[in-house]
C-alpha cells in the first residue's frame, strides 16, 4: 500500500510539473525579452536603451526570469564597467560634422573633476536601480514559483485523498 501510494504521488507530482511547464509555454513574449542582444555601448542612446530596458525589468512576466536573468546580469555588468571606463577617461569622444567632417577631439581622461562626478553619480544611480528592479522581479519569479508549488500540491493532496477514497470504498 505505501509503495502503491508513493508512486501516485510520484505521478501526481509528474503530472502537475507537465502542466506547469505547459503553462508556461503559452505566456507572450515582452518587448524587454528581446532587447537584450545588441545593445551597442559605444553609441550615443545606449543609455537611454540600458534606461528603458531596466525600468522594463520590473513589469516583466516571472516565467522568464531563469531563462533570461543571467544575460540581463551580463548585459547591465557590462555597460556598467563600459561606463566606469567613461567616467575614468578611457574613451576620446570626436564631434563630427557633416559638413566639416571631424570637428573636435577631446580625451574624456580630460574631464573635469565635476564631470568626473557626475559621471560616477549617474553609474551609482544605474547600478542602484538595476538592483531594486532585480530584486522586484525576482520577487515576482519567487512568488510565481510558490503559487505554482501551492497548485501542485493540492493537486497532490486532493489526489492522494481520492485513491484512498476509492481503496476504501473496495473493501
Amino acid at each position: 500500500m505505501r509503495i502503491f501510494l508513493l508512486s501516485i504521488f510520484g505521478a501526481v507530482l509528474t503530472m502537475a510539473n507537465i502542466e506547469s511547464h505547459a503553462q508556461d509555454a503559452i505566456v507572450p513574449t515582452t518587448t524587454a525579452t528581446l532587447k537584450l542582444e545588441g545593445i551597442d555601448f559605444s553609441r550615443a542612446d545606449s543609455s537611454v536603451a540600458i534606461r528603458k530596458l531596466m525600468n522594463e525589468i520590473p513589469q516583466m512576466e516571472p516565467v522568464y526570469y531563469p531563462d533570461k536573468i543571467a544575460s540581463f546580469r551580463e548585459t547591465f555588468e557590462n555597460y556598467f564597467e563600459y561606463k566606469k571606463e567613461v567616467c575614468n577617461g578611457a574613451f576620446t569622444t570626436m564631434i563630427v560634422d557633416e559638413k566639416e567632417g571631424v570637428k573636435q577631439t577631446k580625451s574624456l581622461d580630460k574631464l573635469s573633476r565635476e564631470e568626473k562626478n557626475l559621471c560616477v553619480k549617474d553609474l551609482k544611480e544605474l547600478h542602484v536601480s538595476f538592483i531594486n528592479n532585480m530584486f522586484i522581479w525576482r520577487k515576482k519569479y519567487l512568488d510565481y514559483v510558490y503559487e505554482q508549488r501551492l497548485k501542485e500540491l493540492s493537486i497532490i493532496k486532493q489526489n492522494s485523498i481520492d485513491e484512498i477514497q476509492r481503496s476504501y470504498e473496495k473493501r
